[in-house]
Order: structure tokens, then sequence, then C-alpha cells
């Protein structure tokens, strides 16, 4: 009866471990599945971080680009402002160049009337 008795139990050992390692086996596959979700939300993630810094540095290359165009349109309207300013400046001159003349010719006209009345004095 021991035997039969021992039999009993080492079938029913038997079986139970098989029974554990299919339990084990059938929760391993959920787990092997979670896992695998994990590792590809976890590659999503990099890959959305990825995309983030990528648009950051365009933001940023953007912003620079932007930046260097305003210089450039600052430093064109500077010139246009002293170009102004020098076509100014040089009609001016003209003008001013134009009335010095215009002095000069009544000083020596005034010159020539003086001498004219001079050498009439003398005459």
């Amino acid at each position: 009866m021991w035997k039969f008795l021992k039999m009993m139990v080492a079938e029913d050992v038997t079986t139970t471990v098989e029974v554990l390692e299919e339990v084990l086996v059938e929760e391993e596959v959920p787990l092997q599945e979670e896992k695998e979700t994990l590792l590809q939300e976890e590659k999503v993630q990099a890959d959305l971080e990825a995309i983030v810094t990528q648009l950051q540095e365009k933001v940023a290359l953007q912003e620079e680009v932007l930046l260097q165009e305003k210089v450039v349109l600052a430093e064109e309207a500077l010139l246009q402002e002293l170009e102004v300013f020098h076509q100014i400046e040089h009609q001016e001159l003209k003008v001013h160049l134009k009335e010095h003349q215009e002095d000069r010719k009544v000083l020596v006209m005034l010159q020539e009337k003086e001498d004219l009345e001079k050498a009439n004095i003398i005459c």
C-alpha cells in the first residue's frame, strides 16, 4: 500500500510540476509581450526625443538666420542713410561753391571798378 501511495504522490507531484510548468509558460507569454511593448514604447519615446531635438536645432538655426537677415537689413538701411547724407552734403557743397563763385565775381567786378576809377583819376 505504501508503494501505491508513493506512486500516487509521485504522480501527483509530476502532475503538479507539469501544471506549474504550463502556468509558468502561460504567464511568461504575457510577460514577454509586455516586455516587448515596453521596449517599443521606449523606442518610440527615444524617437520622439530625437525629433524634438532636431526641431529645436532647426528652430535655433532659423532664429540665427533671421537675426543675420535683420543685421543685413539694418546695415543696408544705414548705408542708404549714409548715401542720402552724402548726397545732401554734396548738394550743399555745390550751393556753397556757387555762392562763393558769385561772391568772387562781385569782388572781381568791384576790384575792376576800383581799378578803373583809379586809372581815371590818374589820367
